[in-house]
């Protein structure tokens, strides 16, 4: 499974604009079972302490079992790629956005310790550049702590 990052390069490069995130993580899901096969589950239930079930995006199980968690977070965009009609609207509150990506790696970090699962990948597919371009210097926006700029390191 250390060939991800290929995997999901792979699945956009085929097709880099999806219609929403279970678009996205469909055609994640059938390419992870192209290269692993039929040991991949969408929205797999991964229960807690208190019974209560969490889902992990896509769980692929074999020699490790690895978590997926998907994020796809968009700015408006309408046109036809390759004969295709899409039309993604403007996903606003970025500061909520990366909250929930963070509370994504999280959850799979809780999940590895608690041996739910062997690895945990996060991913955050977007068109929105406020994703990944850094804070103005001097920058007091509330998010600064949930950045996910280029090279970010978030915790060591």
């Amino acid at each position: 499974m250390s060939d991800i990052k290929f995997i999901v390069e792979s699945s956009i490069e085929k097709r880099n604009v999806f219609h929403s995130e279970r678009d996205f993580q469909l055609a994640l899901g059938l390419c992870l079972m192209k290269k692993f096969g039929d040991n991949v589950r969408l929205e797999y239930p991964l229960t807690r302490a208190n019974n209560k079930n969490e889902y992990c995006d896509i769980v692929c199980a074999g020699f490790n079992r690895v978590g997926i968690e998907l994020k796809y977070k968009t700015a408006s965009l309408s046109e036809s790629i390759n004969g295709e009609d899409y039309h993604l609207k403007h996903q606003g509150a970025q500061d909520c956005g990366r909250y929930d990506f963070l509370r994504d790696v999280l959850r799979l970090e809780q999940w590895v310790s608690s041996g739910k699962i062997d690895v945990g990948y996060a991913v955050l597919l977007t068109n929105n550049k406020s994703y990944w371009l850094p804070e103005k210097e001097g920058s007091t926006a509330a998010d600064l702590a949930f950045r996910l700029s280029d090279g970010r390191v978030v915790l060591d």
